[in-house]
Parts: structure tokens; C-alpha cells; sequence
């Protein structure tokens, strides 16, 4: 049996058609880790930047993280930045929304880097930032990153 032309080229266009999906799966999956999750990663960090000053003020008045290990909704309260309009407190909402699931991802590390609250997942490999009380670091606000994104340290 012999092949013909026609089936000789049907055959190339399709191999050509599967390299150019398999090059477009590889280049999206790269543009999608590097890119999108990197980005999510990005705004993840500016949520725990907003959260630092807090948890600072917190460990300054109270000295140690005691407190946070015992009452798990002191730490929503000083993770979740609500605003409250004056003379009506009924109808709390929050300040930003939280798309990136930067809240359930993030947590808190001691100055040992041991866990205190929060994502049971933080350890001293998630990308973190400094929690500094009179010039002395007390703590640190760990966070997962997105599977895939860039980690910062």
C-alpha cells in the first residue's frame, strides 16, 4: 500500500498543529508563573505591609504574643482592616477586598520563628517581613506564596 501526497501532507499540518499547541501550553503555563501568581505574590506583600504597624502596636502594649496564641479572634481583628463609619458601628465592612486569599494564607512567626496563629503552613521558608518594636525584631508576618509564584524574602 502506497501513501499518497495527500495523506503525507494531512500528516505534517497536523504534527505542525500539536508542536505549535504543545509550544503555546509551555508559554502560557511560564507567563502564568512568573507573571499572574508572581503578581498575586505581589499584592499578597502589600496586605502584609498594611498588617505590620498593627500587630507591632499590639506586641508593644501587651509584650508578648500570648495573647494572639490563646484567642484566635484578636488575630482577625488585627489582620482584617475594617472600616467603620462614624456613628454607625452596626455595619462593619472591610477597607479593601481580598481577592488574592492573602488573609487565610498569612500568619504569624515569633522571634524564633516559631508559629504563633494563623496559615498552620508558614514556617521559616515563607516569604515574610520584619515585625520591629523598638529596634529589636519581635516577630515576623509569614505568608504562603501562590504555588509556582516567585517567593520574596
Amino acid at each position: 500500500m502506497k501513501i499518497g501526497i495527500t495523506f503525507k501532507l494531512f500528516l505534517f499540518v497536523l504534527l505542525a498543529c500539536a508542536a505549535v499547541v504543545v509550544v503555546q501550553g509551555a508559554a502560557i503555563r511560564f507567563v502564568m508563573e512568573r507573571g499572574f501568581l508572581g503578581y498575586l505574590n505581589q499584592q499578597s506583600r502589600i496586605r502584609m505591609e498594611e498588617v505590620v504597624p498593627r500587630l507591632g502596636e499590639a506586641y508593644d502594649v501587651r509584650g508578648s504574643w500570648d495573647f494572639l496564641r490563646s484567642d484566635f479572634r484578636e488575630w482577625v481583628d488585627l489582620v482584617l482592616p475594617f472600616l467603620r463609619e462614624a456613628g454607625r458601628d452596626p455595619a462593619p465592612r472591610l477597607a479593601s477586598s481580598d481577592q488574592t486569599g492573602a488573609l487565610a494564607r498569612m500568619g504569624l512567626l515569633d522571634e524564633k520563628m516559631r508559629r504563633v496563629v494563623g496559615n498552620p503552613d508558614i514556617d521559616a521558608s515563607s516569604f515574610r517581613i520584619p515585625i520591629v518594636v523598638e529596634g529589636r525584631t519581635v516577630g515576623w508576618v509569614a505568608m504562603v506564596p501562590f504555588e509556582g509564584g516567585a517567593a520574596e524574602e
